[in-house]
């Protein structure tokens, strides 16, 4: 059964946020000494280890969600949601660290960036985007499963 068009369209978008994100931390322009310092919230990973770790963990999901597209659209909407909750704790656990220095990645903004300086606000704004059309989907899709399985029963009782 093929997702409907909501469902479709905020896997669809999720996919093409995340590969955005991946292409912005590869190609952020980072100096040798800045990939050595430690993150200020994970303080035992170096800004290098950081980033290689969010790449590996970005593209795991990239996958996970693009293989379960058709065959479990919910699967992979529970996955954009996890992945986009992981983020939002990290941002939030940045923001309170006591050593944090203003931007949190380089990747979309900043010198060497790819947005500019607004990054951390289009960040922000889709990651609220991916949580609220996440959870509105996830009802969504939720209900409609619900909905077929009770008319399914109705059916095969009669």
């Amino acid at each position: 059964m093929k997702p409907n068009a909501l469902i479709r369209f905020y896997i669809g978008s999720a996919v093409a946020i995340f590969c955005f994100s991946i292409v912005a931390k590869v190609a952020a322009h980072y100096t040798y000494a800045e990939l050595r310092l430690h993150d200020p919230f994970l303080r035992f990973l170096t800004v290098w280890q950081l980033l290689l770790v969010s790449i590996i963990i970005e593209a795991l999901a990239i996958g996970i969600i693009s293989a379960n597209y058709y065959k479990s659209p919910n699967i992979a909407i529970g996955c954009v949601l996890w992945l986009t909750l992981l983020l939002i704790l990290y941002r939030i656990g940045f923001l309170f660290s006591p050593d944090h220095t203003g931007t949190i990645c380089k990747c979309f903004g900043g010198p060497g960036g790819i947005v500019g300086k607004f990054s951390d606000t289009l960040a922000w704004l889709l990651l609220i985007y991916l949580f609220i059309l996440g959870a509105v989907t996830a009802l969504w899709s939720s209900m409609s499963t619900y909905s077929r399985h009770v008319s399914h029963k109705k059916c095969s009782i009669a």
